[in-house]
């Protein structure tokens, strides 16, 4: 009888899974941020994306968080502004084929950002994807 190997989901798959299966994005815990993060990372830098390509999305999610952080600015979280993230992070996957399972994982994410909570883990994530992309050899 012949013995089937069953394939291991992509961390991809398994990112889009466990976050869909969330109320919040907040409520991804620490430990699996840092696991999906670490194994991402690594498959992004496979795909041979550029760290350069990650933080256009990075620097537009870091500038929102700063405004919404800074003390006495009437700056507030905006989730539409979050979610107006998705068009453009589609464009850059037209553009750069290669990106399409960060868009997948992006989109994911960003369907669960309801608060400032959130937006935070947001955030949180992005930080160590670019910082285990850097660790595994991304390429600026």
């Amino acid at each position: 009888m012949a013995h089937q190997r069953r394939e291991r989901p992509s961390v991809v798959d398994e990112i889009v899974k466990k976050v869909g299966a969330l109320g919040k994005l907040e409520e991804l815990s620490a430990d699996d941020l840092v696991s999906f993060c670490d194994r991402f990372g690594h498959e992004l830098k496979e795909e041979k994306v550029t760290n350069s390509q990650i933080r256009k999305v990075f620097t537009e999610i870091k500038h929102m968080h700063l405004e919404a952080r800074s003390p006495g600015s009437q700056a507030v979280f905006n989730p539409d502004r979050v979610k107006l993230l998705k068009p453009k992070i589609a464009y850059l996957a037209a553009r750069e084929k290669k990106l399409g399972s960060f868009k997948k994982v992006m989109d994911a994410l960003i369907d669960k950002v309801r608060d400032a909570r959130d937006f935070g883990r947001l955030a949180a994530f992005m930080e160590a994807v670019i910082a285990y992309h850097k660790y595994h050899g991304g390429k600026d």
